[in-house]
């Protein structure tokens, strides 16, 4: 079959259009421009069904953008692989695409590596569409020389199909790689599945329990160092990671950096058939979905890193009411986290947590700055005020849009024996957050000095923490605390250090 080298770029920027033409054209292809949607669909319509192998399609244009053009070319023109172009403030749109039919997306501003590698995919997976709909027309003419290898691979290709629809229709990378793993076990008669993604910082393979079946494995962690790697990615591994493993193919998926490493085991060291057009596609499919949840990975820690920086504003404007609190706030998160991550893994839950600790007291806003900063003893009446802080905090942050934080900071002062406020709750009654913050923030207010006390001593706060639990404190929380002092150490140091900076500062 002659290679399809026509391609159709769609924006209303003549200059993007002119510009991308020209780099095409420099590769062999042949390039027509279009400014809109609508420009494009007659333009095809004009030429006819099998003029172009590839569209490439920005996302917001007049009168019809590349979205909906997207949705229109996959019913007339199944055929033809879209590609949008996008900026990363495009990042949620640009995923849109993927739904309704886009195969990848470009960048802007983009590198001539990345359109060559896209463009380039895109041409093969055209080339693969045209074949198989080859296949199915020819398939009763070839049936009886090629019957098993053709079923097999239409399975393949049909399974495929489904999988890939499937992972298009959830943003969670967790379930995405469940449907990839149906799809080996399926398809390729795998035995086992891994997927173990990159960490840039340490340079380590590190599993995903979450994709794992069956099972897990007991080595969860490969050094870059341990591993060898072929011109194709293909990864040689000194051992199979699943006990019943008698063979196993690692590939590391990347673009532009590396994603992580995929594994799959078989039931015998050979006699498991693969095919590489298949196994090709099951690659580049992989590759875009670790790649496009790296740019939404990269988007959400952007709006995270915003949205804490206001959440640490509201924060510093209560402190500013008690300036012997300075730096609480930040302090407890920081101690609060050392404890939650021995015991939570849940990403967004963690993060709620960080929001909760930096607004735990967020109540005294409702507290009198007479009480807040008196030197000496609160009297009966003054402590009943400033004990209501949890449940106006509660209330304030009971609305805040996706957060579940009330509950949280209402229970902060309870006492796990039900001496505590300001519902007297008790035991497991109490949010396991609200227990790892009574304890971070009980620290903290015995280590920082007040106008009437002293702090006190690391070492003393730490004996009185061990001998409240089961009364203040939640005995499995405080032996998480326990193993972790140094870290607690480590931030009380780091703090007294700034406090001694500013002392200095004339």
């Amino acid at each position: 079959m002659a290679e399809n080298k026509r391609i159709l770029v769609v924006d209303d920027e003549a200059e993007f259009c002119e510009v991308l033409q020209d780099i095409l054209e420099s590769r062999g292809f042949e390039v027509d421009t279009a400014g809109n949607g609508k420009e494009a669909l007659k333009l095809m319509e004009k030429v006819g069904d099998d003029v172009y192998s590839v569209l490439i399609a920005d996302i917001n244009m007049p009168e019809m953008g590349g979205i909906e053009l997207i949705r229109q070319v996959a019913v007339k023109y199944p055929f033809v692989v879209p590609v949008i172009v996008t900026g990363y403030a495009d990042t949620q749109a640009a995923v849109e695409s993927l739904r309704v039919g886009a195969y990848d997306f470009i960048s802007k501003p983009f590198k001539l590596d990345t359109i060559y590698l896209t463009v380039g995919r895109a041409l093969e997976k055209h080339i693969f569409l045209v074949e198989k709909e080859n296949y199915r027309k020819n398939l009763e003419a070839e049936v009886e020389a090629r019957t098993t290898d053709l079923r097999r691979l239409n399975t393949q290709l049909i399974q495929l199909q489904i999988m890939a629809r499937k992972t298009r229709e959830t943003l969670e990378l967790n379930e995405k790689m469940r449907h990839i793993r149906e799809y080996c076990f399926s398809a390729f008669h795998a035995s086992s599945f891994a997927f173990l993604p990159y960490d840039d910082e340490l340079k380590l393979f590190r599993l995903n329990t979450e994709s794992c079946a069956p099972g897990l494995p007991e080595k969860s962690v490969f050094s870059v160092n341990e591993i060898k790697r072929d011109e194709d990615g293909m990864l040689e591994l000194n051992e199979h990671l699943f006990p019943g493993d008698k063979g196993h193919i690692a590939i590391e998926i990347k673009r532009e950096r590396i994603f992580g490493m995929v594994y799959l085991g078989f039931p015998g060291d050979s006699g498991f058939i693969i095919d590489d057009n298949t196994f090709g596609l099951l690659l580049s499919e992989l590759e875009v979905i670790l790649y496009n949840n790296f740019l939404v990975q990269h988007h959400e820690d952007e709006m995270r890193k915003m949205f804490l920086s206001s959440v640490r504003t509201h924060a510093y404007t209560i402190e500013a009411k008690d300036a012997y609190t300075k730096g609480h706030c930040e302090r407890v998160e920081r101690y609060t986290m050392i404890l939650a991550r021995k015991v939570i893994s849940d990403s967004d839950r963690l993060f709620a947590l960080s929001v909760a600790c930096i607004l735990h007291d967020i109540g005294k806003i409702g507290v009198p700055e007479t009480i807040l900063n008196k030197p000496g003893k609160l009297t009966v009446e003054e402590k009943a005020i400033m004990d209501r802080h949890p449940v106006i905090g509660a209330e304030i942050v009971k609305n805040l849009y996706g957060f579940k934080l009330s509950p949280v900071i209402r229970h902060h002062h309870e006492w796990f024996d039900g001496n505590g406020y300001p519902d007297g709750l008790k035991g497991e009654e109490i949010p396991l957050e609200s227990r790892m913050m009574a304890v971070a923030d009980t620290y903290d207010a015995m280590t920082s000095s007040r106008p009437y006390r002293e702090g006190l001593p690391p070492d003393r706060a730490y004996r009185e923490i061990q001998d409240f639990s089961g009364r203040q404190f939640d005995p499995f929380v405080v032996k998480i605390f326990l193993e972790c002092y140094e870290e607690f150490k480590q931030v009380n140091t780091e703090n007294l250090g700034l406090d001694l900076d500013l002392a200095l500062t004339p």
